[in-house]
């Protein structure tokens, strides 16, 4: 399902897809820790 973001070598799987993902993780968890914290 990733072979076709490379048909106009204008995409990069890492770039694109894995470094977006796991910033969003990083944000969503850094917050929840944060929330948490405040709230015990």
């Amino acid at each position: 399902p990733t072979s076709g973001l490379n048909a106009d070598g204008q995409h990069n799987h890492i770039w694109d897809t894995c470094v977006p993902t796991f910033i969003f993780y990083d944000i969503t968890l850094l917050v929840g820790g944060v929330v948490g914290a405040l709230l015990l």
